[in-house]
């Protein structure tokens, strides 16, 4: 092998590596920035790149904070498409949560339409970072109030 090819070989490398560890986003200007994908993540604070998973991690540990009596159990998505993430028992009183990792992020089929038929029931909503908050004291008004239903309207 001569030196040009080892060269080449080392630039195509080097090339793979830093095409693996960043990721080219699209700003909310339209321009391209390029982000390490170390770097999504600051001291365990979110960058608006978090992924799901790691949302309602997180989620489920507030939630068992705010409500320690709670259950919280994850759906299983291949049983019924669309229905929420999460279903919270509290007492006589129930919540069910599906999760995105932001408020633009798109939806599954019947999502919508689960979160309205459970909204009659009990409370429902779709749940991200940007209205975790609102959600969260919501479900408190709900379980303090027998159950009084409030959902997130389908967009």
């Amino acid at each position: 092998m001569c030196l040009c090819e080892v060269l080449l070989l080392i630039f195509f490398v080097i090339l793979h590596i830093f095409l693996t560890k960043t990721k080219v986003l699209e700003t909310e200007m339209g321009k391209a920035q390029i982000l390490s994908r170390t770097l999504f993540f600051t001291r365990g604070k979110e960058h608006g790149m978090k992924k799901e998973s790691s949302f309602q991690a997180s989620l489920i540990r507030k939630l068992k904070n705010r409500f320690p009596d709670c259950v919280v159990l994850k759906t299983d998505p291949n049983y019924i498409q669309g229905f929420p993430d999460l279903l919270i028992l509290h007492g006589e009183n129930w919540a069910a949560l599906e999760c995105k990792r932001e408020i633009g992020a798109s939806r599954q089929p019947n999502q919508d339409y689960y979160i309205c038929r459970l909204g009659k029931m009990g409370y429902a909503s779709f749940v991200y970072p940007e209205n975790e908050k609102e959600v969260l004291n919501g479900i408190q008004q709900a379980f303090q109030s027998g159950g009084a239903a409030r959902l997130s309207e389908p967009e």
